[in-house]
């Protein structure tokens, strides 16, 4: 909807909506949201600035100071980064199956630091597989994400802010649990047909 009006402000003419979807034959929930291991974090890891994976990077070596037992499962379509450290686990294009059953699936939480986003694919297919999710305010996200009811939003460009948020759910599992079930059901509405 953002786009919507930046057009319509811009152009002086009427925008027609037309929402993203998800492909719920590919992403849906496998694993109850009550039986994931609670200290499991999943990132999309992008080259692009406005993805903002430096945040996210920063965020994670935070959490990871204040919980040395996080998993943390990053994914992208890059080789591993040289830099990243040996905790992080490093999937170079995973498949939709194993997107799904190996790394949303398995994640309690799933972090978006980007910037600025048309949509949010990602944090979609991972609200579809049950994750509760942390997402910088990247204006694309306000379609699908009410703060505190089904996700958890931040400031872009704010790692300790990001982290702060993860370290919340990761201390209040029923927390976690709600933000995701909530989150499962607001992203079931966007379907294909609708």
């Amino acid at each position: 909807s953002w786009l919507q009006k930046m057009l319509e402000e811009r152009f002086k003419e009427k925008a027609s909506l037309l929402p993203n979807f998800v492909d719920f034959n590919d992403y849906y929930l496998m694993n109850r949201i009550e039986n994931r291991d609670n200290n499991t974090v999943a990132m999309l890891y992008h080259e692009s600035e406005t993805k903002g994976t430096e945040y996210g990077l920063e965020a994670i070596k935070i959490i990871r100071e204040r919980n040395p037992d996080i998993k943390v499962i990053l994914f992208g379509v890059y080789n591993r980064p040289n830099n990243l450290p040996q905790y992080i686990e490093y999937h170079k294009k995973p498949n939709i199956d194993y997107l799904r059953d190996y790394i949303y699936n398995k994640s309690s939480i799933f972090i978006s630091p980007s910037i600025l986003e048309g949509w949010g694919l990602t944090i979609t297919e991972a609200m579809a597989c049950g994750a509760s999710v942390v997402v910088s305010d990247s204006k694309g996200i306000n379609d699908f994400i009410e703060n505190g009811v089904n996700g958890l939003v931040v400031e872009p460009k704010n790692a300790r802010a990001i982290a702060d948020k993860v370290d919340e759910l990761l201390n209040d599992n029923d927390k976690r649990i709600r933000l995701a079930k909530q989150g499962n059901k607001v992203i079931s509405n966007f379907t294909l047909d609708r």
